[in-house]
């Protein structure tokens, strides 16, 4: 079934679509939605975001976090996580986990989360940081309950 055969059939069972459900919807649930299967990110794609054009923005963030870090009282790797809000293709994260790397190891060390429903993104993801401790959510609710560093680029 089509995405807009989709839409017309849900429309026409459930009525009109709240523009929360409609853009999921659109964006990650068929096989047709937006970011279903393909990489729609940089020069090839049909947007770019700042992570995309320079390492720098990415750099910067992972300075402040890792200000945010020693203020949280400097937690352990196991005490805390790193989450981000629509990674897209993970550029942000990489940029950032490169520099913790080398200014605050527990930070690049810490599990990550990403907020990602695109599958074709979260096997992406998956590939890309297959050595680290990656976690994939489809939601925020079950967060645990410690020191959560984190950033939504362009989510909201």
């Amino acid at each position: 079934m089509s995405l807009a055969e989709h839409l017309k059939a849900c429309i026409k069972t459930e009525g009109p679509l709240p523009l929360e459900l409609f853009l999921e919807k659109v964006m990650t649930t068929t096989q047709d939605s937006y970011y279903a299967e393909a990489n729609r990110f940089g020069k090839d794609g049909d947007f770019i975001t700042a992570p995309e054009i320079s390492q720098l923005f990415g750099e910067i963030l992972a300075a402040f976090q890792a200000w945010l870090w020693e203020l949280s009282g400097s937690p352990d790797a196991n005490e805390m996580i790193i989450f981000e809000a629509g990674p897209g293709r993970g550029t942000l994260f990489e940029d950032m986990h490169r520099s913790w790397r080398q200014i605050c190891p527990q930070m690049a060390a810490a599990p990550v989360t990403f907020l990602e429903t695109s599958p074709y993104l979260r096997n992406v993801l998956t590939s890309r940081f297959s050595g680290l401790d990656i976690h994939l959510a489809k939601t925020a609710d079950n967060l645990p309950e410690v020191p959560l560093f984190g950033v939504a680029n362009e989510f909201f």
